[in-house]
């Protein structure tokens, strides 16, 4: 297991997009026009993409999902074919809130973003299009990355 207990590191993982540079860092933020958070920029060095091995989140209001959590299923990496760099696509095909939305886990049509639509450190957001839902999960990525659980019961 890796230093921030997220993923199996010897699972093999539909998400991880291979070995991240700092210049493919760069490069993703300028042409995205999104400055991922430190804590992001730092997880994907260590693992570019991955599914979660803690992946729920608790929450004080029901959703389609459960009553009193989201599903956080994987963390995309800076890739193409189920990347950070589908975002655009994703907010396009359905029909999301804003273009300042980075997404970065989702299982249609629900989607957890990174939301940039206050400007400054981005909040984190789970958006539900069937249900009409759009609500602030946690302040900062940091604090979704703490707050993850293996299990809740309903």
């Amino acid at each position: 297991m890796n230093k921030f207990q997220l993923w199996e590191d010897d699972a093999e993982d539909f998400y991880y997009k291979g070995k991240l540079t700092e210049e493919m860092i760069t490069d993703f933020q300028q042409e995205s026009g999104f400055v991922l958070p430190d804590t992001y920029k730092k997880l994907l060095k260590e693992r570019n993409g991955f599914q979660l091995v803690r992946p729920f989140y608790p929450v004080s209001q029901a959703t389609s999902w459960a009553e009193n959590h989201i599903n956080v299923d994987h963390i995309l990496g800076i890739g193409t074919q189920i990347g950070l760099k589908d975002s655009a696509y994703m907010i396009e095909e359905w029909e999301l809130p804003s273009n300042k939305l980075l997404v970065f886990s989702n299982t249609a049509p629900t989607f957890v973003c990174l939301d940039y639509r206050k400007g400054g450190e981005p909040q984190v957001v789970y958006i539900d299009v069937d249900s009409n839902q759009d609500f602030v999960v946690a302040d900062s990525f940091e604090i979704l990355l703490k707050g993850l659980e293996e299990s809740i019961e309903e």
